[in-house]
């Protein structure tokens, strides 16, 4: 498909299918100019890095609180990449 996104709707995708031009920006009741489209995305990127800052944190700090399963994930991890058919990697 064209614009790379394999046929699947986004929100960044429809808000570039509402793009007012410049000469409509003050009458428009609907639709995003480019400076709209532009700072939302750059937001969609912040937020969501900050979210997987924040999982990840909160995995690590829950994994230094319970050693067992702390143990269980590294045997788990040894025993997939030293089992593993190269043909899986």
């Amino acid at each position: 498909m064209a614009g790379g996104n394999d046929g699947r709707i986004n929100l960044v995708s429809l808000m570039a299918g509402n793009i007012i031009d410049d000469s409509e920006e003050l009458t428009a009741t609907k639709g995003f100019t480019k400076n709209e489209i532009v700072a939302q995305a750059l937001l969609f990127q912040l937020a969501g890095q900050d979210t997987t800052a924040t999982v990840l944190s909160f995995l690590l700090f829950s994994l230094s609180k319970t050693p067992s399963i702390q143990e269980c994930v590294k045997i788990r991890e040894i025993l997939i990449l030293f089992y593993c058919n190269d043909s899986d990697r």
